[in-house]
């Protein structure tokens, strides 16, 4: 039986799916709310967050990945001259389950 946590999570997803993409698979939209809410500080938008996605397979497990440079989202149009002194650079890897717990085989393949 699900927990009232996890039946709420579950309604919270369905409605944010059913708000930004209906035509997104489930788990496709699972991902990228994983991913609005762990970089929700960067207020990255919808096509940035798509763009950070690199679930597949051969992928071990990673889901997104992002790349912020000074709290900017890093593309492939960035220009690194922008960034001269004081320079943060933050790695966000993401793997997102719906499982209840992780298991010894999914850090196994991280």
């Amino acid at each position: 039986m699900l927990s009232n946590d996890v039946v709420i999570l579950n309604d919270l997803l369905d409605q944010r799916r059913a708000y930004i993409a209906p035509d997104v698979p489930e788990d496709d939209c699972f991902e990228r709310c994983v991913a609005e809410q762990a970089l929700k500080d960067f207020d990255l938008d919808w096509a940035e967050i798509e763009a950070g996605r690199v679930g597949a397979g051969g992928d071990g497990g990673i889901d997104g990945l992002y790349g912020l440079v000074n709290g900017q989202f890093i593309t492939d149009d960035t220009n690194p001259g922008d960034f001269r002194r004081d320079v943060t650079v933050r790695v966000f890897v993401i793997q997102a389950k719906r499982s209840q717990a992780f298991d010894e085989e999914t850090l196994r393949k991280f």
